[in-house]
């Protein structure tokens, strides 16, 4: 590669190179091999050449003489709705199909954390792992990746990157991603307050699968590339118009996740005088699990597991000695504090409880939608100005989340505790329940509809009739 004291540096490239979807790494890698540089020194070329986005895509279009339609799909794509959902980690390695690298391809959907197939080939993605480099520790992730990809090319000589790809399921992936994250913003998200405090990311391929094929199902070209079950999601509530226009004037003003944080509170403050049955949903979760208990399965007077519990303040149905928790006694906490006892969390969760909690108070009360009696006495009587359907529904979103969060909790203790995997877990009172928790508000035909992204029903009663089971 020729560096010019004029616009562009000279280099050495093909017309024609480069393919729709191909991963930035591929790019680089293909540059590299052909202009005889090393990474670092391409980064270096790249980075004081050009100083935004837009001066590499005119390079690539005016020199390398690529079509703009390509480049778009290589420099310019965003990042898809899946990928936004799941936790992406990198380090894991490098995906890539087989037979795509010998054709001198490497996509950008290769390398998904939620993609496990070719969309071209069908196959298996292999993954070759990328080893902490301890002789050259300032090779960076990037690098590594590349140079991957560059001794792949190498072996081929590149000689076959002149064939024709059939890039037609890639196309269809990704116009069906698109069409996916525009239908997506229209539901808005709803999750239990436990993860209103933590930001979380979903980490469960087949149940955000699930979603997005109740949102908008692919064709059955992009079925093959999901080896997933796909769950009997359904509407589970529609709301009246009129109790619709009450929610809508709500959300308006605050979050639907704010509200239901302060609703929790309400009825909790307000329990001797609502029965309510979420409340009465958690407190028999608790009776079950406390039956679940047995010293035997709960692994805490198991001397392998010394030092693997949280040192724990709070007496809360402990049968332990001064310092260790079991398993079952801390999840029974947890469940306490999340539901039942929301004032017991830690001081640091329990400052942004309070301050949503005021705050929607304040926005209610100037919105004419809550009213407060004896507003001198400490114990202030509460009434909240909705109609007797729109607060059904708020029991209604709890009751399900509090489902979800309990199917989560019993696949933990079957995944975890009866299969005695706990050794490499250290499990502390803020582990989050989180991953099974999402449901869904779509605004329709001028009525809210009330979707289940985890539909729990059917996996509370097997893992009731597991624990059952296992128990005797």
């Amino acid at each position: 590669m020729i560096m010019s004291k004029n616009a562009y540096p000279k280099v050495n490239w093909r017309k024609d190179h480069l393919y729709k979807y191909e991963s930035y790494e591929s790019f680089v890698a293909k540059f590299c091999i052909l202009n005889l540089l090393t990474v670092k020194q391409f980064q270096k070329i790249w980075n004081r050449k050009f100083q935004t986005n837009q001066e590499r895509v005119k390079f690539i279009e005016n020199v390398l003489k690529e079509s703009p339609e390509i480049i778009k799909t290589v420099f310019l794509m965003p990042q898809d709705i899946l990928s936004k959902n799941i936790i992406i980690n990198k380090r894991l390695g490098l995906k890539y199909c087989n037979k795509c690298l010998i054709m001198g391809y490497h996509s950008l959907f290769h390398d998904k954390v939620w993609l496990e197939i070719c969309p071209i080939h069908k196959c298996l993605l292999l993954q070759e792992k990328i080893l902490p480099n301890t002789t050259y520790p300032t090779i960076t992730l990037f690098e590594k990746r590349v140079i991957t990809l560059i001794k792949f090319y190498r072996k081929n000589s590149l000689k076959n990157n002149n064939k024709e790809i059939n890039l037609k399921s890639i196309e269809e992936l990704s116009d069906w991603l698109e069409n996916i994250s525009y239908l997506y913003e229209k539901y808005i998200e709803i999750s239990h307050l436990d993860n209103m405090v933590v930001k979380y990311t979903l980490n469960s391929k087949e149940k955000l699968f699930s979603f997005c094929h109740f949102i908008l199902p692919p064709n059955d070209n992009l079925l093959d590339l999901f080896p997933y079950d796909i769950g009997a999601m359904k509407n589970v509530y529609t709301l009246s118009e009129i109790a619709s226009y009450e929610l809508k004037k709500l959300i308006n003003i605050i979050p639907l996740q704010h509200f239901l944080i302060f609703y929790q509170f309400y009825c909790e403050r307000n329990s001797e005088n609502l029965s309510k049955e979420f409340t009465n949903y958690i407190k028999e979760s608790i009776v079950k699990i406390l039956n679940l208990h047995q010293e035997s399965i709960c692994l805490w007077s198991d001397k392998a597991y010394v030092g693997k519990w949280e040192y724990f303040e709070v007496d809360f149905y402990f049968h332990n000695n001064l310092y260790k928790v079991c398993i079952f006694e801390n999840l029974l906490e947890k469940i306490n504090m999340d539901w039942l006892s929301m004032n017991k969390n830690k001081k640091q969760d329990l400052d942004k409880l309070y301050s949503i909690y005021y705050k929607c108070k304040k926005l209610l009360i100037e919105n004419n939608m809550m009213t407060i009696f004896n507003e001198n006495d400490f114990l202030q009587k509460i009434n909240l100005n909705f109609s007797t359907e729109l607060l059904s529904f708020f029991d209604f979103i709890l009751y399900e989340l509090a489902k979800n969060y309990i199917a989560d909790i019993y696949r933990f203790l079957k995944e975890e505790v009866y299969a005695h995997r706990v050794t490499s877990r250290y499990f502390s009172t803020t582990y989050k329940f989180n991953s099974m928790n999402r449901i869904y508000l779509k605004y329709e035909g001028n009525q809210y509809v009330l979707i289940n992204s985890h539909s729990a029903e059917e996996e509370l009663n097997d893992l009731d009739k597991e624990h059952t089971i296992l128990k005797d």
